[in-house]
């Protein structure tokens, strides 16, 4: 049975979309008779200072983009948009972050295309007995959530190294929040409070300069949301809106959102 060949994009049409999905620096790493069958989009390594020439001997070849979505069985694009998705032939394989549930457009044009998506956003590795145990890319989440705080702090031109002493609340305890704590920490914010929906004692392995603490959702009633703080029951408003950074790591329901800030909650908010 013969291979498939494997193209392999830089360019998104996502604005500032600088990921890749190998490291240029990587490809030395896997199976030879596999890197027979990986082709590279020309440039791929220029953002790492890696020159095409420097990558074609590791590689089965290298062409621009038409050349590989012309030859090519599967493309590689970590975080494609559907103005990239238009681009491919009819019933061709896409792997990355297609992110369905969130882009319709996305969606519609691969059904509408007949195209595969392998999305990395659906790959686990599992227990012997079919259970779940691991998201593969969990420490691209983790990183997500690191660099979401770096962002912010960019944007607002502010971290809690200077000034008065800042307090965080973290919503969720996944891979994202434990970045996003990490990222916190490290840029001198280390009264974190991180906001749970399980009760504290049955979080594995907490961060143990954060304060769990665990709150209750009222689906029809934001307002009526609670935290469970150690003198007891307290609005999840107020006691957001005593923190000066919140970051919801959240995996949102589209179907069913959970809401824990709304407009008319933005004056309870220090400023």
């Amino acid at each position: 049975m013969d291979q498939l060949k494997l193209g392999v994009m830089w360019q998104s049409a996502k604005e500032n979309e600088r990921r890749l999905p190998i490291h240029p620096m990587h490809f030395e790493r896997i199976d030879e008779d596999l890197r027979g069958c990986i082709y590279l989009e020309a440039g791929y390594g220029q953002r790492f200072g890696v020159a095409d020439e420097q990558l074609a001997s590791q590689v089965a070849g290298l062409g621009n983009r038409q050349q590989l979505i012309a030859e090519c069985d599967v493309i590689l694009l970590a975080k494609p948009l559907s103005q990239d998705l238009a681009e491919l032939r009819e019933g061709q394989v896409l792997w990355g972050w297609p992110h369905c549930v969130q882009d319709e457009q996305v969606t519609q044009l691969a059904i509408d295309r007949r195209l595969t998506l392998l999305a990395f956003e659906a790959m686990n590795h599992w227990h012997s007995d079919g259970s779940y145990n691991l998201h593969v890319f969990h420490k691209n989440n983790e990183l997500a959530g690191f660099c979401s705080v770096l962002h912010a702090f960019e944007i607002v031109g502010s971290t809690g190294v200077y000034g008065r002493r800042l307090r965080a609340a973290v919503i969720g305890f996944g891979a994202t929040a434990r970045g996003a704590v990490t990222a916190l920490n490290a840029h001198g914010v280390h009264d974190v409070d991180i906001l749970t929906h399980r009760e504290v004692a049955a979080v594995s392995a907490p961060i143990h300069s954060a304060q769990m603490v665990t709150y209750e959702h009222d689906p029809d009633d934001p307002r009526g949301s609670q935290a469970l703080c150690d003198g007891g029951k307290m609005p999840l408003v107020r006691f957001l809106g005593d923190h000066d950074v919140i970051v919801n790591c959240v995996l949102q329901n589209t179907e069913a959102p959970v809401t824990f800030l709304t407009y008319d909650d933005l004056g309870d908010l220090a400023p």
